[in-house]
């Protein structure tokens, strides 16, 4: 979708704007909605956007690694939750590993409906 030139430096300003105001407020509520409606915009490339990461995962209490970043790219329309999930699929050490605890905390029941199958 390509909006006109002035529409799209007007959206520019605009989350730029929501963007230092949350960050200079400090509120993850409203630093949470600026960085979704700048991404929402088209407006992830402003200088803002990085500075209000930050404070997100400052006043989030957010670990270190966590990509907020990614998180408001792969946000859902209509979802509340800032969530992303790596794919471990591949991740064979981790399969081997999984399978090791359902194996090692695996209890057989016996009931009279059920011998141990």
């Amino acid at each position: 979708e390509r909006a006109p030139a002035a529409l799209r430096r007007a959206a520019r300003r605009a989350a730029g704007r929501n963007l230092r105001d949350a960050t200079a407020i400090g509120d993850p509520r409203r630093l949470k909605g600026a960085l979704v409606a700048a991404k929402r915009l088209g407006a992830v490339d402003v200088p803002e956007f990085g500075p209000a990461i930050t404070k997100y995962k400052e006043v989030r209490r957010l670990p270190e690694g966590w990509d907020v970043g990614r998180m408001v790219a792969e946000r859902g329309r209509g979802r509340a939750r800032l969530l992303t999930r790596n794919d471990v699929s591949s991740n064979l050490p981790l399969k081997a590993l999984v399978q090791l605890i359902f194996d090692r905390t695996y209890r057989r029941v016996e009931t009279r409906d059920r011998r141990g199958e």
